[in-house]
């Protein structure tokens, strides 16, 4: 009996630390910029890759972002300062027409 327990002891032990190691030996986010895709194995030549051509279309629109200007002297304009809010829909009376709309009509 004491042999069964020693050697579920040992299995167990077994299987915690194989799963710290695993969990040790994970790449973290912070290796791929935060980012871990579903799919591509980390550190594969194909992920690295992918990694680039994601990381160049970011940068691309970010630059895109970054030149345009706003024009805010519409804020300014006479016809934008008279504009006022919508009036507010008058209050629709509801009226119950049946109790259970899902009964047979004439019940």
């Amino acid at each position: 009996m004491i042999k069964k327990n020693l050697v579920f002891i040992i299995i167990v032990l077994a299987l915690i630390g194989g799963g710290i190691a695993w969990y040790v030996s994970r790449p973290s986010p912070e290796d791929f910029g935060g980012v871990v895709p579903v799919g591509i194995l980390p550190g594969t030549p194909s992920a690295n890759s992918q990694f680039a051509e994601v990381r160049n279309k970011i940068l691309q629109n970010i630059a895109l972002l970054q030149r345009v200007r706003l024009d805010t002297t519409i804020l300014d304009d006479p016809a934008f300062l008279s504009l006022e809010d919508a009036p507010e829909p008058p209050p629709r009376s509801l009226q119950i027409k049946r109790r259970n709309p899902f009964l047979p009509i004439g019940q």
